[in-house]
């Protein structure tokens, strides 16, 4: 019996063909992205069912909070159907794509079929309509399929083969960074190398007498969407908080140095670091004014990393309200402001925001 698997087309790269130099969204793509496994060499090409599902259309530079929100009713459309299927893939475009993994890892967690996120670097058709040998869409997408094929255990998944060494690489989805500018490669802490499908450790675990669905997350969403309340600022050199307005954000999730640091201090002739508006605890307090919670992640404490001088000041201050930062290590940005997106956007307590964000 045929493996039934779902495709969905968000859009991306991965689905764009090019007209006179100019790369858009099209069924064609789509199609074309069903028709290149069907002639590839895969040995599971033959045995499964490719069923197209909805297009969005949407290039991923374009992904906003609304249109999550449109994916996520699509999802929830579909999870009573969910036996019907050995897995889903979703064609997804490069530039949000660590986004909308972490996303869905979470709004997903416990589903009983495996869901992969596939994309491409390039188009995968030229503009005379054949195989753009230059993309790796193609690839990715087979290695998706083979890896449901082979029964790997359920999950929020990406595959993606890396340009720089040619092999092709096995994510989680809730552990995927971002693409680098300049870059082609994705990388995860845990990638795992299935370059050859037949060597690659799976596990069969799928129980297919068991498609409850109400106990997914995403279900939380039903009457209910996701809003962009969550404000995201990256340290940079010279960075003044004052021209930040964070009065509309129910949140604030702030990032670090690669070393776990931000700026706590103004220039080398003030070192009270709350004299000015390059201080992260000058940003702090006013947001503390306003009562609005603030995190900051990544960080190295409690990673048993010695920590340098600037980190302590962050981790002991206390606004005058009474407010700390809350500090979170060990996860990635992406995830960590999904996290957030999603817990302030259900109203969350403060008791379960805390065990949100602490859970892996």
């Amino acid at each position: 019996m045929k493996k039934k698997i779902l495709v969905v087309f968000t859009g991306g790269t991965i689905c764009t063909t090019i007209k006179n130099g100019v790369m858009s969204t099209t069924a064609k793509a789509a199609s074309a992205l069903i028709e290149l496994f069907k002639k590839s060499a895969s040995l599971y090409k033959d045995s499964v069912y490719l069923e197209e599902g909805k297009r969005f259309n949407i290039l991923s530079e374009n992904m906003t909070v609304s249109k999550w929100n449109e994916i996520i009713e699509y999802f929830q459309e579909i999870l009573p159907t969910l036996s019907e299927y050995s897995g889903i893939i979703v064609a997804h475009g490069t530039d949000t794509l660590a986004y909308s993994t972490a996303l869905f890892s979470q709004l997903l967690k416990g589903i009983t079929i495996p869901v992969f996120f596939v994309s491409s670097n390039y188009p995968i058709l030229l503009e005379d309509d054949s195989p753009n040998p230059m993309a790796n869409g193609a690839e990715n997408f087979r290695a998706a399929v083979e890896c449901i094929c082979k029964n790997i255990v359920s999950g929020i998944y990406a595959t993606y083969k890396n340009p720089d060494d040619q092999l092709m690489y096995l994510h989680k989805g809730e552990h995927l960074t971002q693409c680098e500018i300049y870059d082609e490669n994705f990388y995860s802490r845990d990638a795992l190398d299935v370059t050859d499908p037949s060597s690659a450790p799976f596990e069969t675990v799928i129980e297919y007498d068991k498609f409850e669905t109400s106990h997914l997350p995403i279900m939380k969403l039903e009457n209910r969407h996701l809003e962009d309340c969550i404000l995201r600022v990256t340290p940079y050199v010279g960075l003044n908080y004052d021209m930040l307005r964070p009065k509309k954000a129910k949140a604030v999730l702030h990032g670090t140095y690669h070393s776990g640091t931000a700026c706590v201090v103004r220039t080398t002739e003030s070192p009270d670091y709350l004299s000015g508006a390059n201080s992260i605890l000058y940003f702090f307090d006013r947001c503390a004014d306003n009562n609005i919670p603030f995190y900051y992640s990544p960080s190295k404490i409690g990673e048993k990393h010695t920590v340098y001088a600037s980190v302590p000041f962050i981790e002991k201050h206390i606004a005058p309200n009474g407010q700390k930062i809350q500090i979170y290590y060990g996860q990635t940005d992406e995830l960590m402001y999904i996290k957030l997106l999603i817990a302030y956007s259900l109203d969350f307590t403060q008791e379960q925001i805390d065990k949100f964000l602490s859970e892996e």
